[in-house]
């Protein structure tokens, strides 16, 4: 409904006589009316003639009028000269209602939604619920902010961001949509991430808690200036990998048996066990050894096995041709002792078609040819022979037996 308009205490004329059912009122002075529309009261003092009426358009010395409104006697004639009023009616205060009520834009109860914007004279005012203490929505100079409605948390819009000052629950969001979509990659250690900037930093999402995908990148733990922390099972006290400036170490369940991996070696503090497979080295010359010694007790080189006794003076080397046992000094005589741990059983035995020959570096020999079972002793110039066929040496004489059964060279 349009707004209607009234002026303080203007009274008029009828110019001419105003008969009923007519729709043109015309007046001495159409300048001193409100802007239409406006109400009017036709002879409002005689209560057999008094009509209500509503000035709805201008005319030629006067006015387009609705005629016999609420409160009238009728559409009745009025003799020129009559008095026409200019007063606050019934009708024009029910304006005023439809006028704060939007009259169409705007109803108190909701029914109605707005056309045009609430506006406040001052900062600092604002809308609240009834009696409320404080403002449900406040607008100031430098923000607008909504407040719950026992003032214990509220939501700042500024021109630098918002603020909440309690927290975000996005279940109570409805439809099961409960996402914040759309976010900028964060700069500061407590901005919030999106999924693709977590996969991205997390290998370009090539990590699965589950083990279900395969790492196509490094975990990096920190540094390694210091104990970086590691790996461990569940709610375990010591981790199972750790790293330190100076070695990385893997342990076993319960911590007693440890791998570590230093730059120059690696240490293990219990039993090397191999499960199907060979140890091998990359290198000839690589080999096995106690703890730091120097020279290793167990040497493999690209054509022979060496065993090697502690001090590293006698050793025991065996190539595809040759099995031999040399001393290098350390001023013990090398020795062979056979049955001393094995009992009475312990010999050497030769098999068909082989030799045994046992020579010093004078010439002097002990000679076994398995072939026509002969067995010389004595210097390389000038030998015995035993014209006895022996089928198998089945022990090694010894120099008491020898000095028994024959006499010296």
């Amino acid at each position: 409904m349009p707004r209607t308009n009234v002026v303080n205490a203007f009274d008029d004329t009828l110019t001419s006589t105003l008969a009923a059912g007519a729709g043109t009122m015309l007046v001495d002075n159409p300048g001193g009316f409100p802007v239409t529309p406006f109400y009017a009261v036709i002879e409002p003092f005689d209560d057999g003639n008094r009509e209500y009426v509503k000035a709805t358009a201008p005319d030629t010395g006067g006015f387009i009028v609705d005629r016999n409104l609420a409160g009238s006697v009728g559409d009745v004639e009025h003799l020129a000269g009559a008095t026409v009023r200019v007063a606050i009616v019934a009708q024009h205060i029910s304006d005023v209602w439809d006028g704060l009520d939007g009259a169409g834009d705007f109803k108190s109860d909701g029914s109605v939604d707005m056309t045009q914007s609430i506006k406040f004279d001052s900062f600092g005012a604002g809308l609240k619920y009834q009696n409320e203490p404080g403002e449900r929505i406040l607008l100031n100079s430098s923000r607008t902010q909504v407040t719950a409605p026992d003032g214990s948390g509220s939501i700042q819009v500024s021109n630098t961001g918002i603020t909440l000052s309690r927290p975000l629950d996005m279940n109570q969001l409805p439809g099961g949509d409960q996402r914040i979509v759309n976010l900028k990659d964060p700069d500061n250690p407590q901005d919030a991430a999106t999924k693709q900037y977590v996969d991205d930093s997390a290998g370009g999402g090539d990590f699965k808690s589950d083990g279900s995908v395969d790492m196509t990148a490094s975990i990096v733990m920190g540094t390694t200036d210091a104990f970086a922390g590691g790996i461990k099972h569940g709610t375990e006290g010591t981790h199972r990998w750790y790293q330190t400036s100076t070695y990385t170490r893997i342990l076993g369940p319960n911590g007693d048996e440890q791998l570590t991996v230093y730059v120059d070696r690696t240490e293990l503090s219990g039993p090397l066990k191999i499960l199907n497979d060979d140890i091998s080295f990359s290198a000839s010359g690589n080999g096995l050894k106690y703890q730091s010694e120097a020279t290793n007790r167990v040497l493999l080189e690209s054509s022979s096995v060496a065993l090697l006794s502690p001090n590293g003076f006698s050793k025991l080397n065996l190539s595809d041709s040759v099995f031999s046992l040399t001393s290098t000094g350390g001023g013990t005589p090398l020795t062979i002792d056979i049955g001393s741990g094995g009992g009475s059983l312990a010999k050497f035995r030769i098999a068909p078609g082989f030799n045994v020959q046992l020579n010093s570096g004078n010439g002097s020999l002990l000679n076994y040819t398995e072939s026509n079972g002969r067995l010389e002793l004595g210097h390389s110039g000038s030998k015995t022979l035993l014209q006895e066929t022996i089928t198998e040496l089945k022990q090694v004489v010894t120099k008491e037996w020898v000095e028994a059964n024959f006499s010296p060279l």
